[in-house]
């Protein structure tokens, strides 16, 4: 992304403070019985860690500045104080609404990124306390050498690809 996006040494500036990440797509309910989804239909969960402030605002800004080039932008909204959950509080949080439905960046304590994009604001908070903030998540996760294996062993993150998976089985399962 930042090759494809950023300014020409973002690939460079960028990429080395990268720690890992992990993110789940899923073909939203509205889409219906369409056979062909197309990337309006598709919601998107991403969440990142980085090495510093710096690299994770980098990013954020690279994945911001994307999205006018890839969709149509109406407008966005700094989030100042309405990103929260389980009482903390994003860094920084920008809502920005495109023809495919809004995105959400949120840059959250320990250099997270929490990125959905064709989600509905309330999904968000749920994915955002879920995944972020989830209770019983303290050591079981803490032992686990990557970021992507933390979130994958979140137990919010966990029910959320349930509930997926569930979906998609239902929709290729069904009598028709």
């Amino acid at each position: 992304m930042s090759e494809q996006f950023g300014t020409e040494n973002d690939m460079f500036t960028i990429t080395p403070g990268w720690k890992g990440g992990s993110y789940v797509a899923v073909k939203r309910a509205a889409a219906g019985n369409d056979v062909n989804p197309g990337t309006a239909d598709i919601g998107l969960v991403y969440v990142s860690r980085w090495k510093d402030a710096e690299s994770a605002e980098r990013f954020a800004e690279v994945y911001r500045k994307s999205l006018s080039k890839r969709l149509s932008v109406a407008d966005e909204t700094r989030l100042d104080g309405r990103a929260c959950a389980e009482h903390h509080c994003a860094l920084w949080a920008t809502r920005v609404s495109t023809n495919e439905g809004p995105v959400f960046i949120e840059i959250w304590p320990d250099h997270t990124v929490f990125i959905t994009q064709s989600l509905s604001e309330e999904k968000v908070a749920q994915l955002r306390a879920r995944v972020l903030f989830h209770e019983n998540h303290a050591k079981a996760t803490v032992a686990a050498p990557e970021l992507s294996e933390r979130v994958q062993a979140l137990p919010g993150f966990q029910a959320f690809r349930r509930e997926a998976e569930r979906e998609f089985m239902e929709e290729i399962f069904k009598p028709e």
